[in-house]
């Protein structure tokens, strides 16, 4: 049985795209990519971001959001701003806990014994969840990147278990 009390909404926010993951503890409940491309300007962005984010909180009773911080060249741009302004606005509505990582911090739980890469994480990540093998980085590199964003909203979602499970046994 799955105790919904830890339910986790873990994201790799983007303006083309967005990985969502689902996870109670450790468990893989549900994963997904959301594409945002068509919405434009910001306004419509931040509506269809806030809509996705509210259906996953309700339908998942989530209590806590991930989000696995921008590079400095995302956190330039207006529209990867506006995905993140949606967030927490949400996170406020909806009374959420809400838990940040940057992505070297994040790859770097991952890869203990290697070199605290993407495809390092990516591999261990597949080797945890065999469901995920089918997205793999593929030969055809918008494939690749688009499957990407699932991996790394599971990294962050999982580096926060992580890191409550070594903060409660403190």
């Amino acid at each position: 049985m799955l105790n919904k009390k830890n339910r986790i909404l873990a994201i790799d926010p983007g303006a083309r795209e967005m990985g969502i993951v689902i996870l109670d503890g450790s468990q893989l409940v549900h994963y997904g990519v959301k594409s945002l491309k068509k919405f434009r300007p910001e306004v419509q962005l931040k509506r269809k971001v806030k809509e996705i984010l509210k259906r996953a909180i309700v339908e998942y009773e989530v209590k806590t959001l991930v989000v696995e911080a921008g590079w400095f060249s995302q956190i330039a741009s207006p529209l990867f701003r506006a995905v993140i302004e949606s967030t927490q606005e949400i996170v406020q509505e909806m009374k959420l806990n809400l838990a940040s990582y940057a992505p070297q911090t994040i790859r770097r739980l991952f890869c203990i014994n290697r070199k605290a890469t993407k495809k390092n994480t990516t591999e261990t990540l597949v080797a945890h969840y065999p469901e995920l093998g089918p997205y793999l980085p593929q030969t055809k590199r918008s494939r690749e990147k688009y499957w990407q964003h699932v991996f790394d909203a599971l990294a962050a979602g999982l580096a926060h278990v992580m890191k409550s499970e070594e903060e409660s046994r403190q």
